[in-house]
């Protein structure tokens, strides 16, 4: 789910042994959207409230100067971000996915915009992967009744057909 989700599709590029993979309501296969809507890490003492456009949710805590020079250095880097960004690796991904988001999802900005889900769909279409999509009318960055049970109902579905019986 979510920032989850968005590491799942990261895992999917880069690993043949993963067998299924299901991606709830899950934040940009590219790097360069998350960047854009949420920043680079904060340095020590930056937040948003300072009027910094950095992202709070990352720590560099413990990192050397040196490793946060890079870290700014590839965060900041188009050609960077192309390279770390699922979106442009999906020729890679061997196993099926199965991608559901809420319509409504997006609104504020701690939710994940539905058109990076329907990008990533697309993307995975065109790539000839094996992908579905649920959309949900209404709904937001938490599915809830119905919609909750019909995605765990399709997750289910989805993880037994791809994996057999438990």
């Amino acid at each position: 789910h979510s920032m989850g989700g968005g590491v799942a599709a990261k895992v999917l590029t880069i690993d043949p042994r993963v067998r299924a993979g299901v991606l709830y309501a899950p934040n940009s296969a590219d790097d360069a959207d998350l960047i854009a809507r949420w920043g680079p890490a904060c340095r020590p003492g930056e937040l948003e409230a300072t009027g910094a456009h950095c992202n709070p949710a990352e720590s560099l805590a413990g990192l050397t100067a040196a490793e946060a020079g890079a870290y700014y250095a590839a965060a900041l880097d188009a050609e960077s971000l192309r390279e770390s960004s699922p979106i442009y690796q999906l020729d890679r991904i061997t196993a099926p996915v199965q991608i559901h988001i809420g319509t409504d999802d997006g609104a504020s900005l701690a939710q994940t915009p539905p058109e990076w889900s329907f990008r990533l769909y697309e993307g995975l279409l065109a790539s000839g992967r094996d992908v579905s999509l649920y959309s949900y009318p209404g709904q937001g960055h938490f599915l809830t009744g119905q919609s909750w049970i019909d995605m765990l109902l399709r997750a289910l579905s989805f993880y037994q057909a791809a994996l057999g019986p438990a």
